[in-house]
């Protein structure tokens, strides 16, 4: 268990997936919502040299030089391990979860190191989207606050480091979120943005071990740009 704890990769996986479930969450005990509306088709984006850009949202970003870019397969395994990495004893909240990654779309993971490599020196940066209708999320800062929610459903142990807040990057307000994991092999840091854009709430998920990887990864962060 504790090698799975400090795998940058999982606990990016997990996150998502705790994203990813964020906006039906009004409180955990509650039978889940009703399915959503239709949704427009949401692309994944396109990659040109380090530029991403996602017409769906008018988004532009650049992800650091030289990482390693997940493919529809690569991203689909995020979710897939995250769903492993989060579980209930309650079936409507189990149900709810397994529905979340069917609705979520994963449109970027890179990571540091290759895919087919991880740990404690691996980074990961991850976007994704779920689909607001139904749900009472207006802001970035909501969906966070109900992705709180479910960490205790989480199979390791992640503590608040700096608690839901907002950052302005290029006139947008994010809401924004850090979390650790503490254990004897070292600290794992992830950093959350989110904001709510097309009927959709928009995350970016930065996962990583040292300064160097936090601040590459918040230099990606401070290029997004909204058309």
């Amino acid at each position: 268990m504790k090698r799975i704890a400090f795998n940058a990769f999982a606990h990016a996986a997990l996150l998502a997936l705790l994203c990813a479930h964020a906006a039906g969450q009004t409180g955990v005990q509650q039978p889940p919502p009703p399915p959503p509306s239709p949704q427009p088709a949401v692309n994944v984006g396109t990659i040109t040299d380090s530029a991403y850009v996602n017409e769906y949202f008018g988004l532009r970003l650049m992800i650091p030089e030289g990482w390693n870019v997940y493919d529809a397969q690569g991203r689909q395994m995020v979710l897939e391990r995250g769903r492993k990495m989060i579980t209930s004893s309650d079936k409507s909240v189990q149900a709810g979860l397994d529905a979340a990654a069917s609705r979520t779309v994963n449109l970027l993971t890179v990571t540091k190191l290759p895919q087919d490599q991880s740990g404690m020196m691996n980074a990961v940066f991850a976007c994704g989207a779920e689909p607001l209708a139904g749900s009472s999320v207006k802001t970035g800062e909501d969906y966070l606050a109900a992705m709180k929610k479910l960490l205790p459903y989480a199979q390791v142990a992640y503590q608040v480091e700096e608690d839901i807040g907002s950052e302005n990057i290029n006139g947008q307000d994010f809401g924004v979120l850090t979390l650790k994991v503490e254990g004897p092999v070292g600290t794992v840091r992830q950093k959350y943005y989110a904001v709510a854009k097309r009927d959709y709430a928009l995350f970016c998920i930065s996962t990583y071990t040292n300064e160097g990887d936090r601040l590459l990864m918040t230099k990606a962060m401070s290029s997004i740009s909204f058309r």
